[in-house]
């Protein structure tokens, strides 16, 4: 027998391995401690970026042709590595909150906001059910009721979801309508008639896949 064969590791060192790649379910101050030195590691990186341009770092165009080559890696990587890839990935990225930044239609994130994204992905709160979201539940309904209340609407009649984006809100705005419009029937006996919906030339791109 030849004396080159590579040694393989055992499933359990492997798991372990794997298992620093994941916040840890219960309190440990050492992989607490890691989690927030990857994060704060990542953002100084970021921070290294910003200048008084309204980008991160310098612009350059994408060699899309390059990276249709890219093959599954054999050796699995680091979270070093992973994070170092993301500083890359944020390489020219618009910063739409800076003061000499032209485009106005996308808002910055507030702290606030980027927390409860965190929490959202450190957690995975499913809505469709409390039992998953525990909660977050609460907090759709909260911020549904408060938009009503803004417009004016009663917010024990009114209701709305949390949904992605500008395809999102029109997607199901498009079912709601329909829905309207079929008296209910929509849900339990399908579309059977041709039907068009109108907008504007103005209106948001996702018109266009919706």
């Amino acid at each position: 027998m030849g004396g080159n064969r590579e040694e393989r590791q055992h499933y359990t060192e492997i798991l372990d391995h794997l298992k620093t790649f994941f916040p840890y379910p219960v309190s440990n101050p050492i992989m607490d401690g890691y989690f927030i030195h990857t994060l704060s590691r990542f953002l100084d990186r970021l921070d290294d970026l910003k200048s008084a341009a309204p980008i991160l770092g310098h612009g350059q165009r994408g060699n899309y042709l390059k990276y249709q080559e890219t093959g599954f890696p054999e050796e699995l990587g680091s979270v070093e590595e992973v994070t170092e890839a993301l500083v890359e990935c944020c390489r020219g990225m618009p910063v739409w909150g800076h003061p000499n930044s032209q485009v106005n239609v996308l808002p910055t994130a507030s702290i606030p906001s980027i927390t409860a994204v965190m929490a959202a992905s450190i957690y995975n709160p499913n809505l469709i059910w409390d039992e998953y979201s525990a909660r977050f539940a609460e907090a759709e309904i909260q911020a549904v009721a408060m938009l009503a209340d803004l417009v004016g609407y009663d917010p024990r009649q009114a209701g709305g979801i949390f949904t992605f984006s500008g395809t999102g809100t029109i997607l199901y705005g498009c079912k709601l309508g329909l829905e309207k419009y079929l008296g209910g029937r929509g849900l339990t006996e399908g579309i059977r008639e041709d039907l068009k919906i109108v907008s504007s030339a103005a209106s948001h791109y996702a018109k266009l896949n919706v």
